[in-house]
């Protein structure tokens, strides 16, 4: 099928009308069938689906604190589709867990737990390419704000 004219796209980018009386002046006036799709794709903003990093949600010690935990039991990597962050803890470690999801959730990230086969361990998972880019990489150099809770992941260990 061919492309609508550009007077009918530029007639739904800006119509101020619901989008069934934009299809039915698209079908009367320029004898075009259209989804609801169509009208929602040429009226949408196109910012993307990749959802923001609320970074400014939380502090810069709790910041400190991710990064230190990252460089300590955390990975960063790149599948086919998706940006992942992966935090390996103990399954003992519950507070640790609470806390840390706590703050990704602040932050408006999604986080997903699994439990590893035959070990006493859990991995905290988050797709993210926001995260994935604001957190270090970790032959880098890293200068926290607040030093001890970054450095409290490294003296535990």
């Amino acid at each position: 099928m061919p492309r609508l004219p550009r007077d009918a796209v530029k007639y739904i980018k800006y119509a101020q009308a619901s989008y069934s009386e934009i299809i039915q002046q698209v079908r009367k006036q320029w004898n075009r069938n259209i989804s609801k799709g169509l009208v929602s794709y040429y009226r949408g903003s196109r910012t993307g689906r990749t959802k923001p990093l609320h970074k400014e949600n939380i502090d810069q010690s709790e910041w400190d604190w991710i990064v230190g935990l990252y460089y300590t039991d955390g990975c960063k990597f790149i599948d086919r589709y998706h940006h992942i962050v992966v935090f390996t803890l103990s399954s003992c470690d519950t507070e640790i867990r609470n806390k840390l999801v706590s703050i990704l959730e602040e932050m408006g990230l999604k986080v997903r737990i699994y439990q590893k086969r035959n070990e006493k361990a859990i991995d905290v998972k988050i797709c993210s390419k926001h995260l994935y880019l604001a957190l270090p990489n970790k032959e880098d150099d890293y200068v926290p704000n607040f030093p001890l809770a970054y450095l409290y992941w490294i003296i535990r260990w």
